[in-house]
């Protein structure tokens, strides 16, 4: 997610993470969201709910597996707990 510097600080990310919540809730039916960022902007992240897990995740890129160097955050969606373990994304990132 990317907000434009004259839109920051002001709530813009907070509610569409909001909205993607309410999605991924609602309408997907989804127990977890996952996502993967850069260290420094996880905080955000942590302030709308999502938490850091601990990896590794593994995803596919043309070479082979490789083993995401950012931080990989859950949203607990249910009442269901984010399983332990490592995490394959069985294809590429996105």
């Amino acid at each position: 997610m990317l907000t434009r510097p004259d839109y920051r600080r002001i709530g813009v990310a907070s509610a569409m993470l909001e909205a993607a919540a309410d999605l991924m809730r609602g309408k997907l039916g989804a127990e977890f969201g996952v996502l993967m960022c850069r260290h420094e902007v996880a905080p955000l992240y942590e302030k709308n709910g999502w938490r850091r897990v601990e990896g590794p995740t593994h995803f596919h890129r043309p070479g082979g597996i490789v083993i995401c160097p950012d931080d990989t955050m859950t949203l607990k969606l249910t009442a269901r707990e984010w399983p332990l373990g490592p995490i394959d994304l069985c294809g590429p990132p996105w």
